[in-house]
């Protein structure tokens, strides 16, 4: 971004060389066209981008510049830019014929570098060229001309950090405008709040915000707390989210703990039918052992012990059967307990269990 813009008539270039290389030698950047030949549409563009990116517009009025479009053109681009207008005077000229020519022009950071007054024209006479402007030279009269340039480069700086600040918004504004505003263009975060401090701090101050750099800025705050708030959503939503896990793990536990408990409880109950069992057995054994020794004892009447032994064993397996049936029945009777206090899991591991022992009706049901 260059510091000033310079706007001339072609025919004012000696003068415009003068005022270029007097304020590159005071460190300020410039931006000029030295060919002021309109060479279509991009020519236009890259001018009024130049304007656009220039933190100043300095306007050479004279008797040429009022009387050129390219000059008109330029100033009406700087006006809608909003940006700091610097006019500098070389003419004598009717307050009338400035105004034909500009009617907004400000009225104040006028300054004066009035021809034969300040400086000087003199021809060139090394330089041949078919257009006089081209041979001539300015020449500075000091040290008016010194105090004059000291007046400009006060006008030039004068809140010089806001003006930078004004041409850095203006073009990201434009940025925006130019790209169907699209809100990736819009300023955030702790530059959006610096950008509100500039526009409130700007009262006053020249140059004023522009309609554009309001908008721009009042849209980027919306986006932001549009932004701000559905970042808050998105928190609170995972908060929940998280509360959520938390009781279901806490409920996960309880279960857990519960469950544990029924099937300590299962354990032992299985424990005590399988000692039952045991019990039976033991004395099934007994009997048997109680059959053999008869049988040694009776070896005379062993077809009648033998008998006598099959008959005990019958007796056995129908004593086994009907334990079986009892076991099977007390635990059906249980699993449809469980069942009708609707703890379904431990009726369908009774009733499980209930048909291990015997194949009944009440099992099966």
């Amino acid at each position: 971004m260059a510091d000033v813009f310079i706007s001339y008539s072609r025919k004012d270039i000696a003068f415009a060389r003068l005022i270029q290389e007097s304020l590159q030698q005071s460190q300020i950047d410039t931006w000029i066209d030295w060919e002021r030949i309109a060479v279509g549409e991009r020519w236009w563009d890259e001018i009024c981008q130049a304007i656009e990116n220039a933190n100043v517009f300095m306007l050479i009025i004279s008797n040429n510049s009022i009387s050129s479009s390219v000059c008109r053109d330029e100033i009406a681009h700087a006006l809608k830019n909003n940006k700091r207008i610097i006019p500098i005077i070389v003419d004598n000229l009717k307050p009338e014929a400035i105004k034909e020519f500009a009617a907004d022009l400000p009225q104040f950071n006028w300054i004066i570098f009035e021809r034969d007054q300040l400086f000087r024209i003199e021809d060139n006479p090394e330089v041949h060229s078919d257009k006089p402007e081209d041979s001539q030279v300015a020449m500075p009269k000091l040290p008016q001309f010194e105090e004059a340039l000291g007046r400009l480069s006060k006008a030039i700086h004068t809140d010089w950090e806001w003006v930078k600040y004004h041409t850095r918004l203006q073009v990201n504004a434009l940025l925006w405008e130019n790209n169907q505003r699209n809100p990736s263009y819009l300023v955030r975060g702790t530059a959006l709040e610096e950008s509100e401090q500039q526009l409130l701090r700007a009262t006053g101050k020249d140059p004023q915000p522009t309609g554009l750099q309001v908008e721009y800025v009042t849209t980027s705050r919306d986006e932001e707390t549009l932004r701000q708030n559905e970042k808050l959503r998105l928190e609170q939503k995972a908060r929940q989210r998280q509360r959520l896990v938390i009781w279901a793990v806490g409920i996960g536990l309880v279960v857990a703990i519960v469950l544990g408990g029924v099937a300590w409880g299962q354990r032992n109950q299985y424990l005590g039918e399988t000692h039952v069992r045991a019990t039976a057995q033991s004395v099934a054994e007994e009997q048997r052992n109680t059959a053999a020794n008869a049988q040694v004892v009776a070896e005379e009447q062993r077809n009648a012990a033998a008998t006598a032994q099959v008959v005990a064993e019958e007796q056995r397996q129908v004593a086994v059967e009907q334990s079986n049936i009892a076991i099977s029945r007390q635990l059906a009777a249980q699993a449809i307990n469980q069942i009708e206090n609707k703890d379904i899991s431990l009726g369908l591991l009774l009733s499980i269990e209930a048909y291990h022992h015997a194949d009944t009706m009440d099992a099966r049901s």
